[in-house]
């Protein structure tokens, strides 16, 4: 068995959790017992608890489908955190690339006023692009070429690049992100 799991407690008795696997044989006691910890742990105050809970709770979804793991990482789409929101919108795609709930989030954050938000969205679009092709969600990513933020824009490129590279994305499919880049 081939698995691995950190858990570090602070002085309050909170518990932060993080899973590293490494293969999928974790027994289903320690599931469980993982399951539960981060659960808790997304009821925590610190936000670098609740991403890396969202992490945790993903994997173990990833495992074993549950509808208490979806539900809690569904509630922390409206979080004010753009890293938890981007690990929730990733988690629920991932496993259910359908769900118009985290691509409407991802839409969201990339309409919004804050950079940070804007910066998230594109990072979860390459994500969510990497592991199913939607030409919806390279349409989203188009956002980026006219922001005002050079920055943005620079990250909106750098996601292009990474989607040509990769090899479940067609160069047909994405050429229209350049030729709409370059005109």
């Amino acid at each position: 068995m081939s698995y691995n799991y950190r858990i570090r407690a602070t002085g309050f008795g909170l518990v932060k959790a993080k899973l590293l696997i490494l293969d999928t044989n974790v027994p289903d006691e320690d599931q469980n017992k993982l399951k539960n910890l981060a659960l808790i742990s997304c009821e925590d105050l610190d936000d670098r608890v609740l991403a890396n809970a969202i992490e945790v709770l993903s994997i173990l979804n990833s495992l074993k489908p549950d509808e208490q793991i979806f539900n809690a990482i569904s509630k922390l789409l409206s979080h004010n955190n753009n890293r938890v929101v981007g690990n929730s919108i990733l988690a629920i795609y991932i496993d259910s690339p359908e769900n118009q709930n985290a691509i409407d989030k991802v839409r969201e954050l990339g309409e919004s006023s804050n950079i940070q938000n804007r910066l998230t969205a594109i990072y979860c679009i390459g994500k969510m692009l990497k592991a199913h092709y939607d030409p919806d969600l390279v349409k989203l990513l188009l956002f980026a070429f006219s922001d005002s933020e050079r920055y943005v824009r620079s990250a909106g490129l750098k996601r292009v690049r990474l989607l040509l590279e990769n090899e479940n994305v067609s160069f047909l499919e994405t050429s229209e992100i350049t030729n709409k880049k370059s005109a």
